[in-house]
């Protein structure tokens, strides 16, 4: 598979028969250089209740429930370009992924109305609109950014909406999910799942 045609066309790559991390990180190398966060390359992501969390993340504040669309690293100064999901084992718990053509409609409805939120960033806390330029089509993520305006509360419940239209992507086991994190959003269905365990990691030049 080209990863670059097909994330160009769709925003998003799945790949198939990746039976390992090392086999997904291999497989992403074109994509440009690891991003660690927090110190780590790759970050392990299980299910956790609400009162088993204490950081402000979506686990925190959903659960095991939904978890809306959003932007990794928004919190970032420049989010990563690429977020790269792996798993060996089967899930009922898909990934939600909104198409690109949903996103571009939904971005070019928030350019009308100019929605402001504030940003909380590893940089300080900043204003900032849910895109950051023609590059980054699409940036937002409900746990970072608080809207301050109108457009802004109007902005967030579109995305909330959208996200019951997104694609539904199912975890079959030795499987490679690939999203363009400046072009796509995505997030989770509700997870009753003990057997969803994904490996994340993150590629593309912070500038």
């Amino acid at each position: 598979m080209d990863i670059l045609s097909e994330l160009s066309a769709h925003g998003y790559a799945q790949l198939q028969d990746i039976e390992s991390i090392q086999h997904a990180l291999l497989a992403t190398e074109e994509l440009g250089p690891l991003l660690p966060l927090n110190g780590s390359v790759v970050q392990e992501l299980v299910p956790k209740k609400q009162n088993a969390v204490r950081s402000n993340s979506f686990s925190s504040r959903h659960g095991l429930g939904v978890f809306p669309l959003h932007t990794d690293t928004a919190f970032w100064g420049e989010p990563a370009r690429f977020v790269v999901l792996f798993s060996h084992v089967v899930s009922r718990s898909a990934t939600r992924v909104l198409s690109l053509q949903d996103t571009n409609d939904l971005m070019a409805r928030a350019r009308r109305s100019n929605p402001i939120f504030l940003r909380k960033t590893t940089n300080g806390i900043t204003y900032s609109r849910p895109w950051e330029n023609k590059e980054i089509g699409v940036l937002y993520d409900p746990c970072y950014m608080l809207p301050v305006n109108q457009a802004g509360r109007e902005f967030q419940d579109d995305a909330l909406g959208a996200g019951e239209s997104s694609q539904k992507l199912n975890w079959s086991g030795a499987t490679a999910l690939v999203l363009d994190n400046w072009r796509v959003m995505h997030g989770r269905d509700s997870c009753n799942d003990d057997n969803r365990v994904l490996y994340r990691f993150y590629r593309g030049m912070i500038r």
